[in-house]
């Protein structure tokens, strides 16, 4: 009989070859003493993320990728690795080592009961103050719509059996921002704060696709809302 796995973390993948080593070792090393999966998927990236993902792939045994042949974006890439995912609590984590691996025991500590989530609060300044103002002015637009804290970022873990709900409203919904769907069809969020470290590499994100990204938010904030008066 195949051992259940108790912690799935899928990561999307762009530009981020630089890191993908040392964030593979760090996760390995956390999860030492669960029975794991790492999901990369890599979002056509343009760089050597994909033969760097291969070689890691053969390496262990719990790192598997999924490489797609367009770019999707964040959202709808992390949502191609969570409909693989088979793990009792399902991680979400950026690829770029901002946030620190090491929190996953912790996360998975801070969740008790089936339908529950937890969020890492971003403490710190890792980010331009012009970057951090509109974050936040966002944030706190999407933390009165969908309830999830405006310091919360992308780094999260749910019970997976979130997962159905979260893939079909994610399917439904135009623009799905999967940390907002999480929070809205979660029964409990719990939150653990971290300090967030500055991107080891530049961003792929300018003026323009944070705007995009914010519009995404607000408007999966509102679907969201809708979906629950009106699931059919």
């Amino acid at each position: 009989m195949t051992e259940e796995i108790e912690i799935s973390v899928v990561i999307p993948i762009y530009k981020n070859n630089k890191s993908l080593l040392e964030l593979s070792a760090r996760i390995i090393k956390s999860l030492d003493s669960f029975k794991h999966e790492i999901i990369f998927v890599n979002d056509n990236s343009p760089d050597n993320s994909l033969e760097i993902l291969k070689n890691l792939t053969s390496k262990y045994k719990q790192i598997k990728h999924l490489n797609l042949t367009q770019n999707l974006g964040q959202q709808k890439a992390t949502m191609q690795g969570l409909k693989i995912a088979m793990g009792k609590k399902i991680v979400v984590l950026d690829g770029d080592l901002q946030d620190r691996p090491e929190l996953i025991p912790r996360l998975n500590n801070s969740i008790s009961t089936n339908k529950n989530s937890v969020f890492v609060k971003r403490k710190g300044i890792y980010q331009s103050a012009s970057r951090m103002v509109t974050s936040v002015l966002i944030k706190k637009v999407v933390q009165l719509i969908s309830g999830l804290h405006y310091k919360a970022g992308s780094y999260y873990m749910f019970d997976s059996s979130l997962l159905p709900k979260v893939l079909l409203v994610a399917s439904k919904c135009k623009y799905p921002y999967l940390s907002i769907i999480v929070a809205h069809f979660s029964s409990t969020i719990t939150y653990i704060s971290a300090n967030r470290n500055k991107n080891i590499e530049p961003s792929n994100y300018n003026f323009a696709t944070r705007i995009k990204a914010a519009i995404m938010a607000i408007y999966c904030s509102f679907y969201c809302s809708y979906f629950k008066l009106n699931p059919d």
